[in-house]
């Protein structure tokens, strides 16, 4: 698990980028998450990614599969113990997709507003 505060208005490796109105500073965490929502159907699907970024206001996944933009989404963010400690952490979070990016190699990347979070001792 990497994780570190990172600039509001850009990524290391970022050579364009925009201004950044978001309200909450964001921090670099690759950590394995999972996010689970119903499709059209109501049937359940689930899709499971790492974690480029976090905030407590939201979460930037990679992943190969994402749910569909405006969809409400359950989200578990798993996090290793910490060094000197015995014990994981987890971040569960109900949000809704706020945009899907088309990456490189059949990757995507999906911004996720929090609208509930959850911090959970292992």
């Amino acid at each position: 698990m990497a994780f570190s505060k990172v600039s509001p208005n850009r990524f290391p490796g970022d050579e364009i980028h925009a201004v950044d109105s978001r309200k909450s500073v964001r921090y670099i965490l690759q950590a394995e998450a999972s996010c689970s929502w119903l499709d059209q159907a109501g049937q359940e699907k689930a899709c499971k990614g790492a974690t480029r970024d976090v905030s407590q206001r939201g979460a930037y996944v990679l992943a190969s599969d994402c749910p569909p933009r405006g969809a409400p989404v359950r989200m578990a963010i798993s996090l290793p113990p910490l060094a000197g400690e015995a014990r994981a952490l987890r971040i569960e979070a109900e949000g809704i997709v706020l945009r899907i990016d088309r990456l490189r190699q059949g990757l995507l990347g999906f911004a996720i507003s929090n609208q509930r979070l959850i911090l959970c001792d292992l």
